[in-house]
C-alpha cells in the first residue's frame, strides 16, 4: 500500500532511518500532495487527500471526539 501511495504521487522510497526521517518524509508527501492538488478548491477535499495518503502510508488518523462522546 505504501508503494502504491508513493507511486501515485511520483516519490521514491523513503530514506532508511528513524522516526524523525519517517515524519519528515510524510510531511514531504503532504506538501507534494497539496502542491499537486492546487486546483482543488475545497479544503475538505484537501483534508481527505491527506488522510488517504497518511492511511496508505500506514499512519493512523485520530478520530475527532463528537459532542455526544464528551458527555460521559
Amino acid at each position: 500500500m505504501r508503494a502504491m501511495a508513493r507511486a501515485e504521487i511520483g516519490l521514491e522510497s523513503p530514506p532508511r532511518g528513524g522516526e524523525k526521517e519517517e515524519v519528515l518524509y510524510s510531511l514531504l508527501i503532504i506538501e507534494t500532495l497539496l502542491d499537486h492538488e492546487r486546483r482543488v478548491e475545497s479544503l475538505e477535499r484537501k483534508v481527505n487527500l491527506i488522510i488517504k495518503f497518511i492511511s496508505a502510508l500506514g499512519g493512523t488518523i485520530p478520530q475527532p471526539i463528537s459532542p455526544q462522546d464528551s458527555r460521559g
